[in-house]
């Protein structure tokens, strides 16, 4: 990260750890960006020399990263509560056209 002097020496400590915030995700952002596409050139590579029960997983399963898993689960627990919300949501909707019924009736 590179800050003129001024610049570093009227931020606040916020401010700075904001921009170092967002550099680190910057060089992670390239770093996976990197990885990313070596493994789908070694994918490339080696996939005429697999078997063909072995042909049929994708790059990411033969060579899985720790953020692909991590994604993974991430988003099984995004599904996961939108699931719970959505039989809330039924349930409270259910209970309010029975009152509904009931006064109509």
């Amino acid at each position: 990260m590179q800050l003129d002097p001024a610049v570093f020496y009227n931020a606040t400590v916020k401010e700075i750890m904001l921009r170092v915030d967002g550099e680190r995700e910057r060089r992670d952002d390239n770093f996976k960006a990197t990885m990313e596409a070596a493994r789908f050139t070694t994918g490339a590579l080696i996939r005429p020399h697999l078997s063909k029960g072995s042909k049929s997983k994708s790059t990411r399963q033969m060579f899985p990263f720790p953020w692909d898993i991590e994604n993974e689960k991430q988003q099984a627990t995004t599904l996961q509560s939108v699931k719970d919300s959505r039989e809330r949501i039924l349930k409270r909707d259910s209970k309010k056209a029975i009152k509904k019924l009931q006064f109509t009736g």
